[in-house]
């Protein structure tokens, strides 16, 4: 699979065809609280709070890139650390 965010430093592994499955595993890791502790303890970024963010924060968020970048980051992240593993690819 290619990547799917051209600013991923990682590759996703898998055929272009798991791209929903990928995907999916993202929404689904952002929902276990463990993982997005230690995603905040290896990069210091608190992905729950900047997604929640609302008003002008979420504004400012957004202009800066700030929201983007956390959103790749995480996206990185996962796959490094969680997409494959039990395939034996991470």
């Amino acid at each position: 699979m290619q990547r799917p965010i051209p600013e991923m430093q990682h590759e996703p592994y898998g055929e272009d065809y798991m791209f929903d499955a990928w995907f999916t595993f993202l929404k689904f890791a952002f929902g276990i609280e463990r993982y997005r502790d230690q995603f905040k303890e290896e990069t210091g970024i608190d992905l729950l709070n900047i997604i929640e963010a609302r008003g002008l924060d979420k504004m400012i968020d957004e202009s800066t890139g700030r929201t983007k970048d956390a959103v790749i980051k995480w996206a990185d992240w996962v796959t490094e650390n969680l997409w494959g593993i039990a395939d034996g690819h991470n």
